[in-house]
């Protein structure tokens, strides 16, 4: 007869059936599967840190986001800078998107918004403020198309709550509570940054432990365990390769492919996590190839490039490739690419 400890069998149920407190997934910018360092800023969205993005009007070559490190350990904060010396003063914002599906069960609700924040010493907003606001918006997950600063379209938008923090160079925390519309279909959050003169080495603001709750008042911010987060994460995103992905980029990943004529060949890709949506899936060459967007397979004498590919069966589980080239009919092959499968809202 085995006995189970009562105490550890009520920490297992308690894990198992735990509601996360924060709403947010991601908020202490812990999981950046697309790299750590992004400059320059791209036109639009640009995704950073997981569930988090940065929109801009136009490209900005003199503004970076980092994930900033310590000894070469990696710090759990996000690094928004504009570079020493330029003197752009286009503003742009951090932001984070709630889907549908979350915002629905949150209607009339009472949330507290907390986070860490601090300004470098050459931080150029006028008064130091950080413009923290949140919107609704009554529309669904793909019913519009965000203007070029992030935000919700006009319509159907409302601003729920606003701060104007003034920040220090220490570290400091700010909190904000607002009470959910009932008619609310989507939520996001906005830290806008607007810049003014030209700027100098430290014309940058931090920001960490991110966390909206239920609730009139904050509390201690929820540290998940790292896999978790992971998780969360790649329900919206997942790639094959940790890092920038890039056609060129060093070998990593080579499924078997089995051809079902001389013309074509075909592999399954399973995605770790059941995505929110049927993802966009984009393919980068690696060295073995040499068409960059289009896999390598090995012949058995040497690397050649697929002439074509289709996507068969995509859905928000899996996806099969078919390859088209010159094969013997069912034979196996080793293949080489990279991929990312994009289910961002």
């Amino acid at each position: 007869m085995t006995i189970y400890h009562s105490e550890k069998v009520q920490t297992n149920l308690d894990f198992m059936t735990r509601v996360p407190k924060n709403l947010l997934i991601n908020g202490n910018f812990n999981v950046w599967q697309r790299g750590t360092v992004f400059n320059p800023i791209n036109p639009n969205l640009m995704y950073t840190a997981d569930r988090w993005y940065i929109g801009v009007g136009s490209a900005l070559t003199n503004r970076r986001v980092v994930r900033p490190s310590a000894g070469g350990i990696p710090l759990n904060e996000i690094y928004i800078q504009r570079l020493s010396g330029d003197t752009s003063t286009q503003a742009f914002t951090l932001c984070y998107r709630f889907e549908a599906a979350e915002t629905l069960g949150l209607r009339g609700e009472t949330l507290t918004l907390s986070f860490n924040a601090l300004a470098g010493a050459d931080y150029s907003a006028v008064d130091n403020i950080l413009d923290v606001r949140i919107f609704t918006h009554t529309d669904n997950d793909e019913g519009f198309t965000l203007t070029s600063s992030g935000l919700f379209p006009t319509t159907g938008r409302t601003q729920v709550e606003r701060i104007l923090p003034e920040l220090t160079t220490s570290r400091t925390k700010y909190t904000m509570t607002l009470t959910v519309p009932t008619d609310a279909n989507q939520m996001q959050i906005w830290f806008y940054y607007n810049p003014t003169g030209t700027a100098g080495a430290a014309d940058l603001f931090r920001i960490s432990e991110v966390q909206l709750e239920v609730g009139g008042h904050f509390t201690s911010f929820e540290h998940r365990p790292l896999a978790e987060e992971v998780i969360m994460c790649q329900r919206y995103y997942e790639q094959s390769f940790p890092g920038v992905m890039s056609d060129g980029m060093a070998r990593h990943n080579q499924p078997i492919i089995t051809s079902y004529s001389t013309g074509a060949a075909r592999t399954m890709i399973s995605w770790k996590v059941l995505k929110r949506v049927t993802p966009t899936i984009t393919i980068f060459r690696t060295t073995d190839g040499g068409t960059n967007g289009m896999p390598a397979y090995f012949n058995g004498s040497a690397w050649v490039n697929a002439t074509s590919i289709a996507f068969n069966t995509n859905n928000a589980r899996e996806s099969t490739l078919e390859m088209v080239g010159t094969y013997v009919a069912l034979n196996s092959y080793i293949s080489s690419f990279g991929w990312v499968a994009d289910a961002e809202l």
